[in-house]
This record gives C-alpha cells, sequence and structure tokens, in this order.
C-alpha cells in the first residue's frame, strides 16, 4: 500500500463500539482493535479513494502528529482486511495481492511465454465452430477469450476472480469483442451461466499440473454449465522425468550436507549439526526452467502416467521404475505435458519454453545413481491440488 494506492470497505467487515470506547472491527480473519479514527475511515472509504487523498481529506496539513495516527490506523485496517484495495483500478500495485493474478508481474511473465501462449491460441482457432459457446475458464488478461471470439465463436463467458478482470474487460472492449464476450467476474465455483458451453478453456496449469487445482475446477463447470458433449482444452496430461545432473552449488543452496554443516561452523563458530538431514532422505524444490536447461540430463525421458481431465478428479498414485543405463546423477526432474488440442506442450527444456513463466520441479536422489541402479519414482495426487513425490534408490531411501 502507497499513497496512489486506491482503498475501499471490505464488504464483509463489521465494527462495534465497546464499553470502553474502543473501535472492534471484525473480518474474516479475525476480532482487531482498529483505533479511535477508525470509524471515519470506513465512512470515507464506503466509496473508492486514494490513501493520498483520505489523508488530505482528513488531516489538517500542520498537524502531523494526527497524519500518523490516521496512517497507523489505516495499516491496522488494511491488514485486517476491513479496508481492501481497490479492484476497480485492474491490476495490483501490491508485490502479492490476493489471488496473486493482478499483480502486473505475473501477467507480463504469462504473456511472454509466448510458445505457451502461442500453442494455445492455434489449438483455439483450429477447435472454435461457429455455434460455440466458450468458457474461459481464469482468463486473466482475455487473451483466450478475445482469440475464441475472433475465431467465430458464438459467446464467450469470461471469468476471472482477481482485479485483472478489469483489464480483460477493457481489452475485449478495445478489440472489439465485447459484443460477443461476456465478463463474469468472481470464481468459476460461484459463477452460473445462463446457457450450456461446449468448449472449455483454462491456462490453469501450474508447477506441478494439478497445484491450481485445475482438474476440480474444470470438473465443477463440466457438470454444472458444460454440455454433455463439450470439448476441453487442455484435455489430457502426462507426468514425466528425467534424471538429472544438479551442479554441486545449487544443492547447498536447497540441502543441509555435511559440506554445507563445515562451512556455516567455519563461517560462525557454531556446530549446526543437530539440522543434518538423513542420508537416506530425499528433497525437492522449484528451479527456473532457463537455469535446469543449463544442467546435464538423460536422454531418456519416463512416463510416469498419464491423466484424463474429462474423469472424475480423484486421488491417485503412479509408480515407476527408472533403469539408470549410463551416467551418474543425483536429481530427477519431474515434469508434465499437456494435449492442448492437436498439439503437446512440454514443460521440459528444451523441448519446451525456455523462457516458461512456471519453474520446474526438482528432486534429488538420495544416493548418486550410477549405471545399472534402478530407480523407484512415485508420484501421489491427494486432491485439491496436493501432490507429493517419493524416490528410492537400490538400497531404499524414500522422501
Amino acid at each position: 500500500m502507497n499513497l496512489d494506492t486506491t482503498v475501499c470497505r471490505a464488504t464483509n467487515v463489521k465494527f462495534e463500539v465497546d464499553s470502553s470506547n474502543e473501535v472492534i472491527v471484525y473480518t474474516d480473519k479475525g476480532r482487531f482493535n482498529a483505533g479511535h479514527s477508525s470509524l471515519r475511515i470506513l465512512e470515507r472509504c464506503f466509496t473508492p479513494c486514494s490513501v493520498r487523498n483520505l489523508l488530505e481529506e482528513m488531516v489538517d496539513p500542520d498537524k502531523r502528529e494526527a497524519s500518523k495516527e490516521i496512517l497507523r490506523t489505516l495499516k491496522v485496517l488494511f491488514s485486517s482486511g476491513a479496508i481492501v484495495e481497490s479492484e476497480g483500478s485492474g491490476l495490483s500495485s501490491s508485490m502479492f495481492p490476493f489471488g496473486g493474478y493482478a499483480a502486473p508481474f505475473v501477467q507480463t511473465k504469462m504473456l511472454n511465454d509466448v510458445l505457451r501462449k502461442q500453442i494455445y491460441l492455434d489449438a483455439i482457432r483450429d477447435l472454435v465452430k461457429p455455434e460455440d459457446i466458450v468458457i474461459d475458464l481464469g482468463t486473466g488478461s482475455g487473451i483466450m477469450s478475445i482469440a475464441a471470439a475472433k475465431a467465430g465463436a458464438k459467446r464467450v463467458y469470461a471469468i476471472e476472480p482477481s482485479g485483472a478482470f478489469y483489464c480483460a474487460k477493457e481489452n475485449f472492449r478495445i478489440n472489439h469483442v465485447d459484443g460477443v464476450v461476456c465478463s463474469l467476474k468472481g470464481w468459476s465455483t460461484d459463477v452460473d451461466l445462463p446457457e450450456k458451453g461446449t468448449l472449455l478453456l483454462t491456462d490453469l496449469l501450474g508447477n506441478d499440473p494439478f497445484d491450481l487445482s485445475i482438474w476440480e475446477l474444470m470438473s465443477d463447470l463440466k457438470k454444472r454449465a458444460m454440455a454433455s458433449s463439450c470439448r476441453l482444452l487442455p484435455e489430457k496430461i502426462e507426468l514425466r522425468a528425467r534424471l538429472l545432473s544438479v551442479p554441486e552449488n545449487v544443492l547447498d543452496q536447497h540441502l543441509i550436507s555435511e559440506r554445507v554443516l563445515s562451512k556455516w561452523q567455519r563461517e560462525y563458530g557454531i556446530d549446526f549439526s543437530g539440522m543434518r538431514e538423513r542420508r537416506d532422505s530425499s528433497r525437492g524444490w522449484l528451479e527456473k526452467p532457463l537455469i535446469v536447461d543449463s544442467w546435464e540430463k538423460s536422454a531418456d525421458n519416463f512416463l510416469i502416467g498419464s491423466i484424463n481431465l474429462r474423469d472424475d478428479p480423484h486421488g491417485f498414485c503412479y509408480r515407476v521404475e527408472i533403469p539408470v543405463s549410463r551416467g551418474c546423477w543425483n536429481g530427477i526432474l519431474i515434469y508434465y505435458r499437456a494435449q492442448i488440442g492437436n498439439r503437446w506442450f512440454s514443460t521440459d527444456c528444451p523441448e519446451g519454453s525456455r523462457f516458461s513463466h512456471w519453474y520446474n520441479a526438482i528432486w534429488t536422489i538420495p544416493e548418486r545413481a550410477r549405471s545399472s541402479d534402478r530407480l523407484s519414482v512415485e508420484y501421489r495426487y491427494l486432491g485439491d491440488g496436493e501432490s507429493c513425490v517419493s524416490i528410492s534408490s537400490a538400497s531404499g531411501g524414500r522422501n
């Protein structure tokens, strides 16, 4: 929040004045003592205004202490959720706005991922028919809704819960498709449509293909808002793995090894061996594809499992044994391929986009794998966007 941030009162806020004349505010986050100035601020923020205008209206320029008091109260109201950033201005000035997708840098990264977006746009142009009712789940900038409208769709419903909704709506107007595209602000699970969709589009594929609950959200719309013969984009997902040789300096950023413990003891004169990790454990982290692309990788890739997004979402567990034919490896790249129309998009480099806005999942092998070893990789989906990975070496180590 800064002086140019536009704020307004949240719709779910309640407040009362207690017996000691203190103002108590109740929001979804809890109960807060908001201070004596809070009622004036809440009343003024019934309609959106900038922080700068709020201070100018409520504080005498000669009374600096009063200005500080208003700012302190405003921060309490903002952190409690009683005052929120007005989404009417579109993208947020906050570094990490609620939901994330109203942040300009997120939209920038997604639109700069040209390969991925172009595969979607090509598929939309191939799939859309003149009679299609298209539903765009998580429209963001509106790029796929605009493409569907220009491809000749009868109607497009663009659903978006974040402040990006307002930018998308303006983009629809500027690109002369607002007569075809109907903008719907809110979570898809709360949206009711006046007609059944025939084509469901979404790019809710995360670092892990399911971590944005794409399967559950598509299934909800498919049951409530789509025709029985509807088409999906994407339709299928393949989970795959490749062996990696992760540089030692990268491992030191993520693992507490003997080498790292010795380094810390030299630098601080303190023994941190109480933090020593099990030698048979595996650890995972997310890494930029551009960085992973520079590491040595096995020529072969291995299919872990395939998921059809037409099926009802459910927990599952895939296990695959990976033979190590040659080389010496200390990590595994878990990635996925998504069927988008007649093409497959891969998050693996260099097959996929080196400038992908998503990150690759890296998992360490408990003991370095060498030729003739076999590794067991287990991917378990727990539902609602949660998954976990286990890796076992010939010695039986597991994360």
